[in-house]
């Protein structure tokens, strides 16, 4: 006999039946937003390890190129203990990378060699030992495969930001890394590079404003140490007569209570707003800065430079000399260094920032020559110039030399003889023997190009 559902049994079978598709439904879009979260979270982790790997086989280059000129073993310890560093950092940012059947394993051995050789050339350093040609050869090499890696890994980091890899094509990537790490030291690399600036947004640093003028830690200020403290009103005055505007165009911000107390006042302008801090001893300008956007470039960076020297013969700062020049968006930056006596004190830093549109002031800072400033006692060099020079590496031809005063990371100062040398390659570097030691202190590399020199 043929049995049938009556209506109120067949509503609740429908009725059942949705329940359960609707339940399916949601846990299938619970599963659905556990499965994005974890994609996102692999991506981050992805992007992340990928920067860091990136930025860490740079700065393995940067140091293997300066390795290069190390001639004495106090500055290969310095850098070899760098290059470890950096190394054991790529090999942890290299572990995060997602694997499946691509192994990234020549990346890894190449990040271990580095740390192993140059582990190696510390503890020689360390036995006073000095680079042989053979080790010279050796980095040469090393920092050409460096600059190869660390092209590709710039390729694959854009197109990771622009949103061209993903998850989905990550073994694409990874096989475009195994390949390019295939390619001979003197090759180049495949695929287009985005502007450098897609790399480094910042505003990029000037040499000296990094490696000479960030020793400000547990310091205090030599200029105003005696100075007497002013009252908020006076600072107002300075803050004013330094922008050329009125008093009442200036309006009270907050303290500063750094390392240098300040008072710090704001004045609005169509287009953006202008910040002063005055020191509450002595009412010295520290800073300044406008931060309006800059329009069509109508001064170049010479007359940008002039500008920027007039301005401080106007404002009292004497026996200022320019070191060098960056532009960016519009505005041109430019390092100051105080000299006595023909000797360049780079400790005594001002920089100047000049909008190339009107030619106006936009930044100053003053911090490191308010905090170092001094007349020093200048000793005769103990080293002759002659013997200096011998500690200058056979294959870099020597282009001008000088006097100079660096401070050390031990917030102190080194009286040394300042090279500056091109390499075969063609490229610049400064190096600094001290003129009381014949130590070799320091090696900067020079980037020099239309938009100014930046400093490795």
């Amino acid at each position: 006999m043929k049995r049938t559902l009556s209506r109120r049994a067949f509503i609740r079978v429908i009725c059942f039946a949705l329940a359960v598709l609707i339940a399916a439904g949601g846990l299938t879009f619970s599963a659905w937003q556990r499965t994005k979260k974890l994609e996102l979270y692999l991506t981050n982790t992805y992007q992340h390890a990928f920067s860091e790997l990136t930025t860490n086989i740079e700065e393995i280059n940067t140091s293997l190129q300066k390795g290069l000129y190390a001639t004495s073993p106090a500055m290969l310890s310095a850098i070899c203990t760098n290059l470890s560093s950096k190394a054991s950092a790529a090999q942890m940012a290299l572990g995060e990378i997602p694997y499946s059947h691509v192994s990234l394993g020549k990346t890894s051995d190449f990040i271990a060699r580095v740390g192993d050789y140059t582990t190696a050339l510390s503890r020689r350093a360390a036995a006073q030992e000095t680079l042989s040609d053979v080790d010279r050869e050796n980095i040469r090499s090393l920092s050409g495969i460096a600059t190869n890696l660390s092209q590709s890994l710039l390729n694959l980091q854009s197109d990771i930001n622009a949103g061209a890899i993903t998850l989905e094509n990550l073994d694409q990537a990874k096989k475009r890394l195994s390949g390019a790490e295939k390619q001979e030291v003197t090759g180049s690399s495949t695929g287009d590079m985005q502007e450098i600036e897609h790399e480094f947004p910042e505003m990029p640093t000037l040499v000296y404003d990094g490696p000479f003028s960030s020793q400000l830690e547990n310091q205090s200020s030599k200029i105003l140490e005696n100075l007497p403290e002013i009252s908020q009103a006076k600072a107002q005055e300075n803050a004013a007569l330094f922008l050329g505007l009125k008093t009442d165009q200036l309006h009270f911000a907050f303290k500063g209570e750094g390392k240098i107390p300040t008072y710090r006042f704001s004045a609005d302008e169509t287009g953006g707003q202008k910040y002063i801090e005055v020191t509450q001893k002595g009412g010295k300008i520290l800073s300044f800065n406008d931060s309006r956007t800059v329009g069509k470039t109508i001064y170049t960076p010479k007359d940008c430079v002039q500008i920027a020297h007039a301005f401080l013969d106007q404002h009292g700062f004497s026996c200022m000399a320019e070191n060098y020049w960056t532009t960016y968006q519009g505005i041109v930056t430019v390092n100051f260094a105080y000299t006595q006596g023909g000797v360049t004190c780079y400790p005594d830093l001002i920089k100047i920032s000049i909008a190339a549109d009107t030619g106006q002031l936009v930044g100053f800072d003053a911090s490191s020559y308010t905090m170092n400033h001094t007349a020093r006692a200048i000793p005769a060099p103990k080293i002759a110039e002659p013997q200096a020079r011998k500690l200058i590496a056979s294959d870099l031809t020597i282009l001008s030399q000088g006097l100079a005063i660096i401070p050390t990371q031990g917030k102190n100062e080194r009286f040394c003889y300042e090279y500056k040398c091109g390499s075969m390659d063609g490229k610049h570097y400064l190096l600094y023997i001290n003129a009381a030691t014949g130590v070799q202190e320091q090696i900067l590399i020079l980037l020099e190009d239309e938009n100014g020199t930046l400093v490795l």
